[in-house]
């Protein structure tokens, strides 16, 4: 009798671990089939009310999908059909654009953003998102062009607030000379087919970006943007 009662308590004690084991990876599982934070395919990266002086270098590999840094180099963007951002060679070497559109080898065409009109939209986006939560609008800050441009095509490289070459984000507004007291960068990567209203949608989604944008502190912004085949990157800078 005393036998028959430890063999059935033991059976009864690997029958609860069992159990027990079934009932921890349940939610393991479910978390694999959660839905994403996004529907859209954008990346980003959110930071505000950064220093003056360059942020130290590091990679945000694992940011779902917004980005914050900023961009210098060449005005806000170039609009010149004959020179595209890294466009796709053809089989003579040869990129070739058709009306509007980019012929690449496979015969597939990307559509050919504007990038003044596309850069412009966002501003006023921002300013429209601004309003509605009674913030005052952010003037244009030109000056800041040559950084967004370039911190757009560097994000087209190396998406991240560490550039290519290994410095902070910062680092443009000093080498450009911009005076500020606080920045803030937001990043972005879209399809070309998402457009301005897509790429602020992804923004306002994500709480630091959303942030930079409704920061009351910020009283300038500059845009820039790059497209490489069919998608565009943004660097949406904000200063005070």
């Amino acid at each position: 009798m005393t036998r028959r009662y430890f063999v059935m308590k033991k059976r009864f004690c690997i029958l609860s671990a069992l159990l027990s084991l079934c009932l921890l990876a349940t939610p393991a599982f479910a978390a694999d089939d959660s839905p994403e934070i996004f529907s859209f395919e954008v990346v980003y990266v959110g930071e505000a009310d950064c220093p003056s002086t360059p942020a130290p270098s590091h990679r945000d590999e694992d940011s779902p999908v917004f980005s914050v840094e900023e961009s210098p180099e060449s005005p806000a963007v170039s609009e010149s059909p004959e020179a595209p951002a890294n466009p796709i060679p053809e089989e003579d070497g040869q990129p070739s654009w058709i009306s509007g559109y980019l012929r690449t080898p496979g015969g597939f065409e990307y559509p050919k953003i504007d990038a003044k009109a596309f850069a412009d939209e966002i501003f006023r986006l921002a300013n429209e998102e601004r309003v509605k939560a009674g913030l005052p609008e952010v003037e244009r800050r030109e000056d800041v062009s040559p950084v967004t441009v370039i911190r757009a095509q560097e994000l087209s490289e190396f998406f991240s607030h560490t550039r290519p070459n290994g410095e902070g984000y910062m680092s443009l507004m000093d080498e450009y000379g911009i005076q500020y007291q606080w920045a803030g960068e937001n990043g972005a990567k879209v399809p070309a087919t998402s457009g301005p209203s897509g790429m602020m949608n992804g923004w306002m989604h994500s709480e630091g970006h959303k942030n930079n944008i409704l920061n009351p502190k910020h009283t300038g912004l500059e845009i820039g943007v790059y497209q490489v085949g069919q998608m565009v990157y943004c660097s949406q800078m904000f200063v005070y």
